[in-house]
């Protein structure tokens, strides 16, 4: 294998267990913070991400039948990526939930209280996230 590809894959894997980590670690040490969490939600979901680009380098192999099940298991992924395998894994996760719940958190992390404005700012970002997230499935 080119050293490219180790290189690659040691990135993304060390990548996905810091994430996977430090969500662990902030949650852990305020459980009842909503900060906390919404930044832990953060970078779950950035290592959903390296998760993809792992599966890129590494598909599994192809599913030859697949029951009509499989599309909700796998429903950020289209049916085509579990079925045909190969670089279609890439085309499994999107990072607008990453930047939602990052926006929900810096709104949150501002001084003053939650007025109207900050509360249309945050349903909007969210709004905007699943939008995305339902183009992207269909395109």
């Amino acid at each position: 294998m080119p050293i490219l590809y180790w290189f690659t894959f040691v990135v993304n894997l060390l990548g996905l267990v810091l994430a996977l980590w430090l969500g662990l670690y902030i949650v852990g040490r305020s459980s009842k913070s909503l900060l906390a969490w919404l930044t832990a939600l953060t970078l779950w979901s950035i290592a959903g991400i390296f998760i993809n680009m792992l599966m890129a380098l590494n598909p599994p192999p192809p599913i030859v039948y697949h029951p009509t099940l499989i599309r909700y298991i796998f429903v950020v992924c289209p049916a085509e990526t579990v079925v045909n395998g190969g670089n279609t894994w890439l085309l499994g996760w999107s990072v607008a939930p990453a930047v939602a719940s990052w926006h929900h958190a810096t709104v949150l992390m501002r001084p003053g209280g939650l007025n109207i404005w900050r509360w249309v700012r945050i349903w909007t970002g969210y709004l905007l996230a699943i939008l995305s997230i339902v183009a992207q499935a269909n395109s």
